[in-house]
């Protein structure tokens, strides 16, 4: 990994200024908070630039038989030109513009949060346990882990480190992924 040793110092610098995306999207009918896309972008975007490091998340079709959405999430150095990438297919319904749009914003979300290791702040919670906790902590450079990572271990750590509660863990597994919840659940076991 040392062909990355200046992206990976640029966001070790950038991690260590992020802020927590603040939880102000609702979800009314599952009855939680989240952040959504945007408050993400627009946490780590400016810190991004300032450090020298740009995001793209391209949406392309897999190669599998029936349509896949592909999100391509890349972290690059500007400076160097190193890159690192991670790829998500979303197996969805095509057909159905709405829930396919739904679903790549959603990957979005979850990729860019993963990749870059963004802590989630909840609004309704105590006012002083949050300043408190403001800052995220500076990266260990767990990375370096993600590359070699299976696409369950890597599903897995993305609905772990988002946050999102258990029974939308199952739902996702089992729904949008196609992988059956117990196996999901052995990838956070380790």
């Amino acid at each position: 990994m040392s062909e990355c040793k200046e992206l990976f110092k640029a966001l070790l610098k950038a991690q260590s200024e992020f802020v927590p995306a603040k939880k102000e999207a609702r979800n009314e009918f599952k009855k939680y908070n989240y952040a959504d896309i945007n408050a993400v972008i627009e946490v780590v975007r400016p810190i991004l630039n300032r450090n020298g490091l740009v995001v793209t998340q391209a949406v392309h079709s897999s190669p599998h038989p029936e349509f896949h959405p592909v999100v391509t999430t890349t972290l690059i150095h500007a400076e160097t030109g190193q890159s690192v990438t991670s790829p998500m297919t979303i197996p969805c319904d095509a057909r159905d513009v709405q829930k396919l749009g739904a679903a790549i914003t959603y990957a979005r979300r979850y990729a860019l949060v993963s990749l870059l290791s963004l802590e989630q702040e909840d609004p309704d919670a105590d006012p002083q346990v949050a300043a408190s906790q403001s800052r995220a902590k500076p990266a260990t450079c767990n990375i370096y882990r993600k590359a070699e990572l299976t696409d369950k271990q890597r599903l897995a750590e993305m609905m772990r480190d988002a946050g999102m509660p258990g029974p939308m863990m199952k739902e996702f597994s089992e729904k949008v992924s196609g992988w059956a919840w117990d196996k999901i659940a052995e990838e956070l076991k380790r």
